[in-house]
C-alpha cells in the first residue's frame, strides 16, 4: 500500500520494507526513506459492520473515504487517519496512528465494536477471507519478480510456496497482473452461480490453484492434483468456475449504508 500523505511525503506499508530499501539503494532518487515501523500501529478492522464500528468509535461520518483512499480523523481525542482498503473481499478499513496512542485505540475499537459482533482474528482469517474473494496472496499463490533480486531474502524468508505443483525453475512462480485477474474489473452478477455455495461462507475445502488458459474456461472438467511431492497425494475432479466465490464487497457504496 502507498498512501500519499503530502505533495512531496509518501507512506509505504507491506509484510516487509527490506526490498524497498534494496530497490531505493540501487538508484539516485531525489529523496530520503527511513523506516518509521517502531513509530506507527496499524490496526485492520474489516467486515460488513467494520464502518459501523469506526464511526461509533470516532463519533463521525467515515462516508466520505472511497475505496483506497484515506484521510485524517479522531478518536478519543488522538489523531490518526483512516483508510479504507478491503484486504479481506469485504468492506474494511485500516487505523494508522503514533505507537505511543496504540493501546488507547485498540481499546476505544474493542469497546466500540462489541456491540456489533467484533471478533479479534488477525492474520490467520486473511488467508481464508482472500481464497473466498478469489485474490491472490504475495507468497503463498505467486511470487513476484522481486525474488529474484538481491533484496528478496529478507522479504520472502518465511516460507515456501505450497501445493503439487512442481516447478522447473523459480521463475514458474511469477505472475502476470492478468492471470492474478488484475485487468479492468467487472460487477460481481447479482445472480447465483457456481461455487457461491463452500469454507464458513461456502461449506467447504477450498483453495485457489493456477491452470493452463487453454483449460481455464468455466465449465471445463479437470483432474486437480491434490498435496504437495513428497506427502499423501489424490486426485481430485473438478469443473471450472469463475471467481469469486462470494461478492468482492471493497467497494461498497457506503453512502447507501
Amino acid at each position: 500500500m502507498l498512501c500519499r500523505l503530502s505533495e512531496d511525503e509518501f507512506l509505504y506499508t507491506a509484510g516487509s520494507g527490506n526490498w524497498l530499501a534494496w530497490q531505493f539503494s540501487k538508484g539516485t532518487w531525489n529523496a530520503e526513506i527511513s523506516d518509521i515501523s517502531p513509530d506507527q500501529f496499524i490496526f485492520g478492522v474489516q467486515g460488513p459492520q467494520s464502518l459501523h464500528v469506526l464511526e461509533k468509535a470516532t463519533g463521525q461520518s467515515l462516508r466520505d473515504i472511497a475505496f483506497n483512499h484515506s484521510r485524517h480523523a479522531e478518536l478519543a481525542g488522538i489523531p490518526l487517519r483512516v483508510l479504507r482498503t478491503g484486504i479481506s473481499g469485504e468492506l474494511g478499513y485500516e487505523l494508522h496512528g503514533a505507537a505511543e496512542h496504540a493501546s488507547t485505540i485498540w481499546s476505544a475499537v474493542a469497546e466500540a465494536g462489541a456491540g456489533f459482533g467484533l471478533r479479534l482474528l488477525g492474520f490467520g482469517s486473511q488467508s481464508v477471507q482472500h481464497i473466498e474473494a478469489g485474490i491472490a496472496t504475495n507468497g503463498l499463490d505467486y511470487m513476484p519478480a522481486a525474488g529474484i533480486t538481491p533484496g528478496a531474502p529478507t522479504q520472502f524468508r518465511h516460507r515456501p510456496i505450497g501445493g503439487s505443483f512442481v516447478p522447473a525453475a523459480f521463475t514458474d512462480y511469477f505472475r502476470k497482473p492478468g492471470e492474478l485477474g488484475w485487468g479492468p474489473r467487472k460487477a460481481v452478477p447479482a445472480h447465483d452461480f457456481i461455487g457461491r455455495a463452500m469454507s464458513i461462507n461456502v461449506h467447504a475445502t477450498i483453495s485457489l490453484g493456477v491452470i493452463a488458459p487453454g483449460h481455464a474456461t468455466p465449465g471445463t472438467e479437470v483432474t486437480v492434483l491434490w498435496g504437495r511431492p513428497g506427502t499423501p497425494q489424490r486426485e481430485i475432479r473438478a469443473t471450472v468456475t469463475a471467481l469469486p466465490f462470494k461478492p468482492d464487497h471493497r467497494r461498497t457504496d457506503v453512502t447507501r449504508l
